[in-house]
C-alpha cells in the first residue's frame, strides 16, 4: 500500500515548511541522487503542502517503489521509500487445460527483475486471454506474492479453470441466395455435436467470430454480392450458461455483373486501352472484386515493365442498382512520390528474415506501392509458416520515405502423421510420415515417409522453394521400394535417387525438369512366364533419366471459386546402364471439378493416359505400366492388363486356358467420374458419400514371343485393348489422422483373369 504522512507541522506552518536539508531513506538498489530527482524538490527552504504532494505523485508515477512517506524532522525532510522486491521465480497453479509452457509465454514479468504489481496484472489478463481462446471464458487468473528475504518475492498465478463453452447453435437470418449448411461450411466456428470432445472449433471464440464476418463477406463478395452485409452478429447463451447461439442477421442484396469496362489516363504517353487489355474479365461476367484486384496488378505491372515510376491505377465504380450491374472505370494516374526506406522485420524468433524479406517485389530504395505491400503479405501468410502476420507501414525519415514494418508470430512447422489401408488385394498397409516445412529457418521443406505391406516404400525428400532466392524450386529424394506378391509372381527392388527444379513460365503454369538414377532388381521369380523369365535373363535393369513436366492449374489464377481445371503432360527418357535400352515414357492428365446445388454437390472428372516407347530393344517390366486401385476401382493391383497362358488338354480333350503372370502394358488409359455430396449427419462427424464410374485399360507389348518356335502354338500372349469398367459407392470420412475414404465397388466389364475387388480403404486423395 503506498502511503503519504506529512508530520509535526505545527499549526503556525500547517501549509508550508522550512527544512536545511533533504534525507534519503530506505533505498537499496535505487541511489538516492535518483530519486531526489524524480521528487523535484529544492534542497534547502520552503516548501509548500501541495509541492509536498506533488512530489510523492511524481516518486510514485515512477512506479518503482512499494511504499512511499514524506515527513518533517525538524529542519530535515525525510523521504522513506520501500523498493519493489526482486522476483526470485514465477510458477503457476491451478492450471490441468493449459499447460505451464503455453501460459508463461505471455508473461512479460521475469526472474531477477523487479516486482511490479501493474505488469502482474497484465500478465494475467494475456493467460485469461489463452483461456478465452480455447472457450474458457470465465477462467480468472490471480497474481499472488510469498515473500523471501533478501527483499525478493515468489510470483505465483494462481488460475480458476471454468468449463469450455460451445457453440451450440449457429443460424441466419436474410440468407436466400444460399442456405444456412452452405454458410456454415465456410465459417471456422462449427456447431457443436456428439463428437465435442474432439473437435474443438465448435468452442466459442470471440475473436473467431470477427473471422467468420470477414470470410462470410469474402465469400459473397466473390460470387457477385457486391452490396452484402452483416447487419450484426448476436451471441446469447443457453439456459444452462454453457453454450452459446450465434445468429448472423445479414443482407445479401442483389447479384452483380460487371458493366460497362474503361480506362482513362491522366499520364502523358499512357495508353489507355492497351492497358485495359490486362483485365481480364468481360462485360456480362459476374463480378468480382478479385477480377478487379487481379486487373490493377497486371495494369501496374505493365506500367513497371514500361519504366513507368509512380503510375498507380485506381478502379472507379459506380453501382447501376436497377439494372444489377457494375461499371468500372480504371483511372490511370501518377501517385505520390515516395521510396521505400528499410523493411524491418519482426516476431520471428526460428525464421530467417530473408524468408520473409524475399516474398516482398520491392526492395530499399524502390517506389512505394500501398498494393504491393498487401500482396506480400498475403504471399508471407500463404508460407504456412505463421499463425499471424501484420504488415503496416509509416513515413520514415521524411515525408517522401515509408518504413514498412512486419511482424509475425511463429506457428508449429513439424507435422508427424500415420495411417493406414486395407484392400483385398494387398491387405492392410501402414503409412508413417513427419514433415517439417521450415527446417532450420529457412522455409526449406524436410519429409521422411514409409509405407509398409505387400508395396513397401521408403522416401525421403528435401525442397528449397526458393532456390537461389528466385521463383525456382529445387527438389531432392531418393526413395526405395519393394514389392512382393499383389498378383505377380516374383518380388522386385527399385531404388531411386533424383533432383530437378521447378519454375513458373506463367501464372498458371509451371515447368519442372529433372534427373537422376535408378536401380531394379528382381527376385525371387517363380513365374511361368516365358516373356518374363526372358526378360529377367537380359540382367539388371538399372538407368539414368532425364524427364520433364508442365502443370497447368486454372485454380492458381481462376476467379470462379466453384470451378477448377488441371491439365498435366510429362515426359521421362530412361537409358539402360547394363542392356543399352533406351525407353521414352509419356504421360497426361486432366481433370476438373464444379461444385453445384448451393455448393452440396462436388463433381469430379479425370482422364489420364500414358505410352512407353521403347526406341531401342524392348520394353522391359521396369518400364511397362500396371494398372492400380489409385487409377481404377474395383481391381486389384496388377489386377487387369496383357497375360501369356498356355493351352492344355485335360483328360477328356478339352483345351484349357491357364493365365500366367501379370505382364505390364506399354499403353494405359483410364477415366474417373465420381460425386461427393453430404449424407445428412452432423458436420463435426465429417463423412460425406459419393458415386463414382470408373473405367479403363491396360494393353500393348513390344515383344510377344513366349515360347520357343515349335511350341509358340501352346502359348498365346493376349495383349489387346479391353476395356474395363466399374461402379461403386464411397463414404468420405475427415479424420483426426487425415482423410480416409471407403470404397465399395461393383466391377461391370472384366476378363475371366482379371482380379477384382470390392471394398478398399485408403487415403483421400485431393483433386
Amino acid at each position: 500500500m503506498l502511503i503519504m504522512a506529512v508530520l509535526n507541522i505545527s499549526p503556525t506552518f500547517a501549509q508550508t515548511y522550512d527544512y536545511d536539508q533533504v534525507i534519503v531513506g530506505g533505498n537499496a538498489r535505487i541511489d538516492s541522487n535518483s530519486i531526489l530527482r524524480i521528487a523535484n524538490l529544492p534542497s534547502e527552504g520552503r516548501v509548500t503542502i501541495d509541492e509536498l504532494g506533488s512530489a510523492y505523485r511524481r516518486i510514485s508515477n515512477a512506479a518503482l517503489f512499494e511504499s512511499i512517506e514524506i515527513r518533517p524532522e525538524g529542519r530535515d525532510l525525510i523521504i522513506d521509500v520501500v523498493e519493489f522486491p526482486t522476483i526470485n521465480e514465477i510458477s503457476v497453479e491451478g492450471n490441468r487445460r493449459l499447460k505451464d509452457e503455453q501460459l508463461l509465454s505471455v508473461v512479460q514479468s521475469a526472474p531477477r527483475r523487479v516486482y511490479l504489481p501493474s505488469q502482474a496484472e497484465q500478465d494475467a489478463v494475456a493467460m485469461s486471454g489463452l483461456y478465452r481462446r480455447v472457450g474458457r471464458l470465465a477462467a480468472d487468473v490471480s497474481p499472488k506474492i510469498i515473500r523471501r528475504e533478501d527483499n525478493r518475492v515468489d510470483l505465483v498465478f494462481e488460475v480458476a479453470e471454468s468449463q469450455v463453452v460451445e457453440t451450440e447453435r449457429i443460424s441466419f437470418i436474410g440468407n436466400r441466395a444460399f442456405s444456412g449448411v452452405r454458410l456454415r461450411r465456410e465459417l471456422a466456428s462449427k456447431e457443436a455435436g456428439f463428437l465435442r470432445t474432439l473437435v474443438k472449433s465448435d468452442v466459442y471464440v470471440e475473436e473467431r467470430i470477427e473471422l467468420d464476418r470477414q470470410l462470410l463477406t469474402e465469400f459473397y463478395n466473390d460470387r457477385g454480392y457486391a452490396s452484402f452485409k452483416i447487419l450484426s452478429v448476436s451471441a446469447e447463451t443457453t439456459p444452462e450458461r454453457d453454450a452459446f447461439f450465434v445468429t448472423f442477421t445479414v443482407r445479401e442484396g442483389p447479384q452483380y455483373t460487371f458493366g460497362q469496362i474503361t480506362a482513362t489516363s491522366e499520364v502523358d504517353g499512357v495508353d489507355a486501352p492497351t492497358y485495359l487489355r490486362q483485365f481480364r474479365g468481360e462485360r456480362g461476367d459476374v463480378y468480382s472484386p478479385n477480377i478487379v484486384r487481379d486487373g490493377l496488378r497486371r495494369m501496374e505491372f505493365l506500367a513497371k515493365q514500361n519504366a513507368l515510376r509512380f503510375v498507380f491505377v485506381e478502379p472507379v465504380e459506380k453501382i447501376d442498382i436497377e439494372n444489377r450491374k457494375i461499371d468500372v472505370n480504371f483511372r490511370i494516374h501518377r501517385g505520390k512520390r515516395a521510396f521505400v526506406e528499410r523493411i524491418d522485420i519482426g516476431g520471428n524468433t526460428t525464421t530467417l528474415d530473408r524468408v520473409i524479406r524475399r516474398e516482398f517485389k520491392i526492395a530499399e530504395g524502390d517506389p512505394f506501392n500501398e498494393r504491393e505491400i498487401r500482396d506480400a503479405a498475403d504471399r508471407i501468410r500463404a508460407l504456412g509458416l505463421f499463425g499471424n502476420v501484420e504488415v503496416t507501414s509509416s513515413q520514415g525519415s521524411s515525408p517522401d520515405q515509408a518504413v514498412v514494418k512486419v511482424n509475425v508470430e511463429e506457428a508449429p512447422t513439424g507435422s508427424l502423421s500415420f495411417g493406414g489401408a486395407w484392400s483385398q488385394d494387398s491387405g492392410v498397409t501402414g503409412k508413417f510420415s513427419i514433415v517439417e516445412r521450415n527446417f532450420l529457418g529457412r522455409g526449406q521443406r524436410l519429409s521422411f515417409g514409409l509405407e509398409t505391406g505387400d508395396n513397401a516404400t521408403y522416401t525421403l525428400s528435401f525442397t528449397e522453394p526458393r532456390f537461389l532466392d528466385r521463383e525456382v524450386s529445387l527438389q531432392l529424394s531418393t526413395s526405395l521400394q519393394r514389392t512382393r506378391g499383389a498378383g505377380q509372381f516374383f518380388n522386385t527392388e527399385r531404388w531411386q535417387v533424383s533432383g530437378g527444379l521447378a519454375f513458373p513460365i506463367s501464372e498458371e503454369t509451371r515447368l519442372r525438369v529433372g534427373a537422376g538414377v535408378s536401380t531394379f532388381r528382381v527376385q525371387n521369380v517363380a513365374t511361368l512366364s516365358r516373356i518374363l523369365q526372358n526378360d529377367f535373363k537380359r540382367g539388371d535393369a538399372d538407368s539414368v533419366f532425364i524427364n520433364y513436366g508442365l502443370n497447368y492449374d486454372s485454380r492458381r489464377t481462376s476467379f470462379n471459386p466453384d470451378t477448377g481445371y488441371v491439365l498435366n503432360f510429362g515426359q521421362e527418357i530412361h537409358q539402360g546402364l547394363q542392356d543399352q535400352s533406351t525407353v521414352l515414357t509419356t504421360t497426361g492428365r486432366v481433370g476438373a471439378q464444379t461444385i453445384i446445388w448451393d455448393g452440396n454437390i462436388t463433381l469430379t472428372g479425370e482422364l489420364e493416359g500414358g505410352v512407353v516407347a521403347a526406341l531401342s530393344g524392348n520394353t522391359r517390366v521396369r518400364d511397362r505400366f500396371r494398372m492400380t486401385t489409385g487409377l481404377m476401382r474395383g481391381f486389384g493391383n496388377n489386377g487387369i492388363g496383357p497375360r501369356d497362358f498356355v493351352v492344355r488338354s485335360n483328360q477328356n480333350g478339352t483345351l484349357n486356358r491357364i493365365y500366367l503372370d501379370s505382364l505390364g502394358g506399354n499403353y494405359f488409359t483410364a477415366m474417373r467420374l465420381e460425386s461427393r455430396f453430404p449424407i445428412g449427419l452432423p458436420a463435426e462427424i465429417g463423412l460425406d458419400g459419393g458415386f463414382f464410374y470408373d473405367m479403363g485399360s491396360v494393353w500393348g507389348l513390344d515383344d510377344t514371343q513366349c515360347a520357343d518356335p515349335v511350341q509358340a502354338s501352346w502359348c498365346v500372349v493376349d495383349d489387346g485393348f479391353k476395356l474395363r469398367t466399374s461402379v461403386g459407392f464411397s463414404l468420405f470420412w475427415d479424420t483426426l489422422f487425415g482423410p480416409l475414404r471407403l470404397n465399395f465397388t461393383k466391377p461391370l466389364q472384366h476378363e475371366i483373369y482379371d482380379r477384382t475387388q470390392t471394398f478398399d480403404l485408403a487415403v483421400a486423395s485431393r483433386f
